[in-house]
This record gives C-alpha cells, structure tokens and sequence, in this order.
C-alpha cells in the first residue's frame, strides 16, 4: 500500500501500488481536469515557463510509494508517521532528450526488477519503482544501491537527493506506463557500511575508487529527510 496526499499535508487515502499505476495509465477513474492540467503542464515545461509549470505540478496529487503514513497532518513527512513500510524504492531522471525518452524507458523496463515506469508530469523525465529486500531502516542504503544499478543500465545519473523515504511522486499521464507485478525483489548488499557523510558505500568500492563524486556529495539523510519534490 503507498499514502496518496495533497497539498503536501493532507492524506486523501491508501491503496495497492497497481492504482496508482492504473489511475496513471488512466484506466481508473481520474478527473479529466487533471489529464487536461498535466497535458498544459507539459506545455508550459516545453516552452520554459517553468514558474506556471511548478504552480500547476503542486495542485495535483501525489503518492509516497514508501508505504502508510497515518497521525497528525503536520508530521506526515516524518519519519515517525510511516505505519507500514512498502519495500519500495522511486528512482527519478529528469531532463530526458526527447529522442532518448522512450529507448531509455525500453532499457529500464527490460531490467527484471523493474516494478513499474512512467513519464514524468514534465513529459521529459521518468520514473522508475523497484522492490527491495530490506526494512525501512536500511532505506537509504537501498535506494543508493538501486540507483547505481539503473544508472549503470542507462548510463544517466538519477536525482540523489530522492533518497528521504517521505519522498513525494506527483500522479502523472502515461498511456504506455509499465507494470510488471512479478518483477524480482533487488537484493540490497547488507554489507555496505555508513560513512560520516550518511552514504552508505562498500569497503571494498572505496578501496577501488569506484564511488562517484556525486554519490559522496548527498545530503545527510536529515537533510534529505525534508525535500519535497
């Protein structure tokens, strides 16, 4: 089950990941003043007004696809609030060439642990959603993990900073959004260590130089903890 909220602090209901999917898809039920507010959303990113693009994104409703958060509105981005944790992770790459959207997709959507991928409200991004082995302590280290893994598939780096678990992914529109139900859990490598930076990184990749400069970058999970997106 994931939380779907507005507004940032009001939580409307939980429901199974395959709605969203569905709703997305538009094969449930969606307004169609929301279809026609992502089609001009799309048209105000592509002509670079981005201000009335970020405007009508807030307005609609987003998922945290980490599982139920119940309690006081005010806490909802706590961490605290998460009742039930979802084992999944959202992946986001923004500012996708036009020409490279639809084959990078294809690519993600052949790796076995794909759950699902969409294109983003912007119609230049997408999002990608993975099954994890792990509990919600280890969250971080999940995410880092799964990240290296699609970025090496689609050579692209995602958005590090989509590491808090309270993340927000705003609904979007995509009629060919991929779902596949018996995707195979990614199995997080519990024998990765914190450093002083949060990150959670292998012994044997500092030894090799083989961690990014961007990886060694990322907020502290405090920090991370807060951004909305």
């Amino acid at each position: 089950m994931v939380t779907i909220t507005k507004n940032f602090t009001t939580i409307i209901e939980h429901i199974p990941i395959s709605d969203v999917f569905a709703i997305i898809k538009n094969e449930k039920s969606e307004s169609e003043s929301d279809l026609e507010s992502i089609k001009k959303m799309r048209q105000h990113f592509e002509k670079g007004e981005y201000a009335a693009y970020d405007f009508m994104k807030r307005q609609l409703n987003a998922f945290i696809v980490t599982g139920v958060y119940k309690g006081p509105l005010k806490d909802v981005y706590l961490i605290e609030s998460l009742k039930e944790y979802s084992k999944m992770i959202c992946i986001d790459y923004d500012d996708i060439p036009t020409d490279d959207l639809l084959k990078v997709k294809k690519v993600i959507c052949n790796s076995p642990y794909t759950l699902g991928c969409f294109i983003s409200p912007s119609g230049h991004g997408l999002k990608v959603i993975c099954k994890v082995s792990t509990d919600e302590e280890y969250h971080k280290m999940a995410y880092q993990q799964v990240m290296r893994y699609y970025d090496k598939l689609t050579g692209l780096e995602a958005d590090p900073v989509c590491c808090n678990i309270t993340r927000l992914c705003y609904y979007s529109h995509d009629p060919d959004l991929y779902y596949n139900p018996g995707s195979d859990v990614y199995s997080v490598d519990m024998s990765y260590t914190s450093t002083q930076s949060n990150l959670f990184v292998s012994i044997e990749d500092i030894k090799k130089g083989a961690i990014k400069q961007k990886e060694l970058d990322l907020l502290s999970y405090k920090e991370c903890l807060y951004e909305r997106f």
